[in-house]
């Protein structure tokens, strides 16, 4: 019994996972077209497929993905909880890199 509880949670880990990263997939392609996501240059370094974290956060109100600044921030805190996004170059930028997620 407590084999099968933990198989059971392990499968619904993955497919939380698994959820998190399609709508992660998702954004960044929306992101991508709205220009959002770009190489970025930083003390002559190019950062690729970066967004300004501010930038992000307004599009995501303006956009009504968010309901407001917070809900904005916690949903990005979620895809860089689970790896979907992580922090880049910490200077003029508060930049995230954006993972490619295949899902073969």
């Amino acid at each position: 019994m407590e084999r099968t509880s933990s198989i059971r949670r392990k499968a619904m880990a993955r497919q939380h996972k698994t959820e998190v990263m399609i709508a992660g997939e998702q954004l960044r392609m929306r992101l991508h077209d709205g220009k959002l996501i770009k190489d970025r240059r930083h003390h002559l370094r190019t950062y690729p497929n970066c967004f300004v974290a501010q930038e992000l956060i307004d599009w995501l109100v303006n956009h009504k993905e968010a309901l407001d600044r917070a809900t904005a921030v916690c949903l990005m805190q979620h895809l860089m909880d689970h790896d979907i996004v992580h922090h880049g170059e910490r200077g003029a930028y508060t930049c995230c890199l954006v993972r490619h997620i295949c899902l073969n």
